[in-house]
């Protein structure tokens, strides 16, 4: 269905085309819809002109899943602290240790909320996507796209709506439910929980600047305070106590959303002179969302989902219903585990020989860095990257290539419409409340907005 909607808008007029890449420009300068090259120059994010349609049988389904996801990681942590095995599979670095010890020394406080995103291979559109579709990875720390989805579809929906009844008046089309309504009730559902009687919130990033990327928090902010929450962009080391309260930029706060992995205070304690026992006296409270269970949102999630030594950390749902739909995933060591087809493998080995099968990915980080896709690569760059991730053991993960859907998205070349093939994921944002949904493409197999590539509108069918 998502394939016959593009071909039918690749055949609007001429004009229609033009006036949509005139829109794009306009919107996404008034609206935030931008990012920043590396000389700091303002850059339309795109946005493809056809929806990715999902029913809504196909979004309950997406959300179960992802919620018992989160349940299975949320008892591996209740165990950590006395449990080795789980401490291997999710790793912390020593500092982030002697940080979770020095505040949690039993448990994580409860409740432990994060605001997290999952990527999936996309594949929803073909006949029994059921058993097919593939999660790839797990985000909760600084999830990206949280202001530019919901205004890439806001913006497609009024432009394209009155072309999507004209041609398919059978189908019904609607917007899913915008990603930041459900990040605002996470915040006020923590602050409630936390007995804070309001929500006044700091959104955290690090103060340093980078050659290019997006700026989302100064929009986020403004929509916090649209709807009558005190809202505030800030770093890390704005943040103090008086009177025993968290301060910032000397207002009162009730949470910090953060955009910062933990690790990344130890470089500003190392290197400056600002102290961050407010910080570790947030996350002692449970004033941080994501809270610290944040930090597990390693690549390794896969392997604790497909490696049968911790099949106590599932019930029989969570065996039958998710295992399917994870990729064999293995934190990469010299060591022997049971291999995809459930036989005992000396895992560097195996890599070393199943390279057209298999990707190499950094068990922590984001924005597509530094994956290895062993299909797409010669011999000697596989080798080498696995070299790399055996000097450095439980570092990298190797996973199970999952082939990425292929779609077709009308592209204006000139004076022309052709249907341009792209590589396209589809990412979900599991809350209580709901579910919302990040679809991407590029024409790159590592699909990412940050390497260039574009939105893709969201519509629900029915």
């Amino acid at each position: 269905m998502t394939q016959r909607v593009a071909e039918s808008l690749a055949t609007l007029p001429l004009e229609v085309h033009q006036a949509w890449r005139d829109r794009l420009v306009t919107e996404a300068k008034a609206q935030g819809l931008v990012m920043y090259d590396e000389a700091k120059v303002l850059v339309p994010v795109g946005v493809e002109m056809a929806p990715w349609l999902l029913s809504r049988q196909q979004g309950r389904m997406l959300l179960r899943l992802s919620l018992a996801i989160r349940r299975v990681l949320a008892r591996a942590v209740e165990r950590y602290p006395e449990d080795a095995s789980l401490r291997a599979v999710l790793p912390l670095t020593e500092e982030e240790e002697r940080w979770r010890q020095l505040m949690f020394p039993r448990a994580l406080p409860r409740p432990a909320t994060v605001f997290e995103r999952s990527d999936t291979d996309g594949d929803l559109g073909r006949d029994g996507w059921q058993r097919r579709f593939q999660f790839l990875e797990f985000n909760a720390v600084g999830v990206g796209c949280i202001h530019f989805m919901p205004v890439a579809n806001a913006i497609a929906w009024e432009f394209l709506r009155p072309h999507l009844q004209n041609r398919f008046p059978e189908i019904q089309f609607t917007l899913p439910v915008d990603m930041r309504e459900l990040w605002l009730r996470t915040l006020l559902d923590h602050a409630r929980a936390i007995g804070r009687k309001r929500c006044r919130v700091a959104l955290m990033e690090r103060r340093e600047t980078t050659s290019g990327g997006a700026d989302e928090f100064s929009f986020m902010a403004q929509y916090l305070t649209s709807r009558g929450l005190t809202a505030f962009v800030a770093d890390p080391r704005d943040l103090a106590v008086q009177d025993g309260e968290l301060t910032c930029q000397g207002q009162p706060i009730d949470l910090i959303y953060r955009d910062y992995q933990i690790q990344e205070l130890f470089s500003i304690e190392k290197y400056g002179t600002t102290s961050l026992e407010p910080v570790r006296l947030a996350f002692q409270r449970n004033q941080v969302v994501s809270s610290f269970l944040g930090e597990f949102d390693q690549k390794s999630v896969c392997e604790l989902l497909t490696n049968p030594a911790y099949d106590r950390c599932l019930g029989w749902y969570e065996s039958r219903r998710i295992r399917p739909h994870i990729p064999w995933t293995r934190l990469v060591a010299e060591r022997k585990t049971p291999g995809p087809d459930g036989q005992p493998v000396d895992l560097v080995p195996y890599a070393r020989g199943h390279r057209a099968s298999l990707i190499l990915k950094p068990n922590r980080g984001y924005g597509g860095e530094q994956v290895v896709i062993g299909p797409r690569v010669t011999d000697a760059t596989w080798e080498a990257a696995l070299a790399g991730a055996v000097a450095h053991p439980h570092t990298v993960v190797v996973q199970a290539y999952v082939e990425l859907q292929q779609a077709r998205f009308p592209a204006l070349d000139g004076t022309r419409v052709e249907l341009a093939n792209q590589w396209v994921t589809l990412g979900m944002t599991p809350t209580p409340h709901g579910i919302a949904f990040l679809g991407r493409a590029a024409r790159d197999t590592v699909v990412n907005i940050s390497r260039g590539g574009s939105l893709v509108p969201v519509f629900l069918v029915s």
